[in-house]
């Protein structure tokens, strides 16, 4: 149900809206999310970093360390 309710959500026009810094991650393996439409969203959000890491869609499970690294440089 949960799965329902998050698919007909378009929170797409708030991000324009976004005024803290962002980060948005796209996996290259992603078939869920092909990192064409991440970078769409990240494009959406001012002055939003956008990268890719070889990774699939869970990003924690297939690719920690790489994920791991650019939250703490984004952080630091």
């Amino acid at each position: 149900m949960m799965n329902r309710c998050f698919a007909r959500t378009n929170m797409i026009p708030a991000l324009a809206k976004v005024g803290v810094p962002t980060l948005v991650i796209a996996g290259s393996k992603d078939s869920v999310r092909l990192p064409s439409v991440t970078e769409g969203i990240a494009r959406t959000i001012p002055g939003a970093r956008y990268e890719v890491i070889e990774a699939g869609h869970f990003m924690p499970r297939t690719a920690p360390g790489a994920l791991l690294t650019l939250i703490r440089d984004f952080l630091a």
